[in-house]
């Protein structure tokens, strides 16, 4: 079913703003706050990229063809199941889709609604995911632009300095042996914090997140290289790094221990290991961040009209 088709060479903030201009036929944002997903929406998008139209995300330029890319390289196909972790619009899923890939499964906090918005893709919670997932059920995962948030309260979700490296565990989780994760994070140099907002990955703290994983290579602008990406001067370079999971699960870098309030105990007992990201619940009013977010003890805080905009990580606080 073509819907509608977007006129020659356009750019794809034009294609968002098409989108954003016929809620009526594509989708719109519920009261609860989740987005409904139409079928119409998931085939316009699956027919753009038919078409060779890039539906890129705004701020992240060539995030397709990226994911396009590591797609072909990867082979994915009819055989495999693709866990998506976390999107604001279908855009991922319609170049999977677009590829033949068996089944998609997208999981957010408030997630989309899509009501056979498409045979081959649903949505979860992630509490459902918790839930009916069983260790191993993925061939694929893929979470682009969301671990770096994971802990800090951004989007609702729980305080926990190392949400990230607890979702590195889930996705371990979930995969199957050998499976591929195509993470996509913000790199830069050094590493920084900034705000309450997002993590920047450098060369201490990127590491730390893919450790244990067997390091393929990654993506970038189209282009396959099996380079490390640490430096870069643009919040938005997302390269996607093709991690594989082999061996055994690599060992919790970090514990609750760095909690002082609130703090519930990890139960390593439960097969996602901290299941419902319920690590440290911290109270509104917390005082010293410093006492949550440990690496921040030794970071140099930059300041800027005397509110701290961001920390910039350094091994043992050395500037």
């Amino acid at each position: 079913m073509k819907v509608i088709a977007s006129k020659g060479n356009i750019s794809p903030r034009q294609i968002y703003s098409l989108l954003n201009e016929r809620k009526d036929l594509f989708g719109f944002i519920r009261g609860d706050g989740r987005q409904v997903w139409k079928k119409e929406l998931v085939t316009f998008l699956i027919d753009e990229v038919a078409a060779g139209k890039d539906i890129s995300c705004d701020d992240y330029t060539d995030s397709a063809l990226d994911v396009a890319t590591a797609f072909k390289l990867l082979q994915i196909g009819p055989k495999d199941r693709l866990l998506v972790g976390v999107s604001i619009s279908p855009w991922i899923e319609a170049v999977a889709l677009h590829h033949g890939v068996g089944q998609v499964v997208t999981v957010d906090y408030n997630e989309p609604v899509c009501d056979a918005c498409h045979e081959r893709l649903t949505t979860v919670s992630m509490d459902q995911l918790m839930r009916v997932s069983t260790p191993a059920d993925y061939s694929h995962i893929i979470s682009y632009s969301s671990i770096e948030h994971d802990g800090l309260g951004r989007y609702g979700d729980p305080w926990d300095p190392w949400g990230d490296m607890h979702a590195m565990k889930e996705f371990w989780t979930l995969l199957k042996e050998d499976g591929i994760l195509l993470l996509a994070v913000p790199t830069w140099s050094p590493d920084q914090l900034t705000q309450l907002l997002a993590r920047l990955y450098g060369p201490i703290r990127l590491p730390w997140l893919i450790q244990g994983w067997e390091y393929m290579g990654t993506v970038n602008r189209g282009l396959f290289s099996t380079s490390v990406p640490f430096k870069n001067g643009d919040w938005a370079w997302h390269p996607i790094m093709i991690l594989r999971k082999r061996g055994t699960s690599p060992e919790p870098l970090v514990t609750n221990s760095y909690c002082s309030i609130n703090c519930t105990a990890h139960d390593e007992s439960d097969h996602l290991w901290l299941s419902s990201h319920k690590a440290c619940n911290v109270n509104d009013n917390c005082g010293d961040l410093n006492r949550h977010f440990p690496p921040l003890a030794n970071a140099k805080q930059i300041q800027s009209g005397g509110i701290i905009q961001t920390w910039e990580l350094r091994p043992n606080g050395v500037y």
